[in-house]
């Protein structure tokens, strides 16, 4: 069950990473918010990127 998570009252740049299982399946997202317009870059969606890589196997674990 997916619920829709609120921001913060001073969100001005939000992004979100999909956390993709093997087969394709969204499976969880990464969602980061910044007070700061234009707060993320490339480089921080390839790091957050790595970061769902890192989490599927401990998440497969426990919720698949």
């Amino acid at each position: 069950m997916m619920k829709d998570l609120r921001t913060l009252g001073d969100t001005l740049a939000e992004m979100i990473v999909p956390v993709p299982s093997t087969m394709g399946a969204i499976v969880g997202t990464i969602d980061v918010e910044s007070a700061a317009a234009n707060a993320f870059s490339k480089r921080d969606e390839e790091f957050l990127g790595e970061c769902a890589a890192v989490l599927l196997p401990l998440w497969t674990e426990k919720f698949l």
